[in-house]
């Protein structure tokens, strides 16, 4: 083990992708609340 994020060293799979778009709504959503 590298200590490298299975997301970061192989962000062209699938299961990459689907983590980052959830990582993407997460952030919209947390951002979202900081304007309230």
């Amino acid at each position: 083990d590298r200590g490298v994020p299975f997301v970061i060293e192989h962000s062209d799979t699938p299961a990459a992708k689907a983590f980052m778009e959830i990582v993407e709504k997460i952030k919209q959503a947390v951002e979202g609340e900081e304007d309230a």
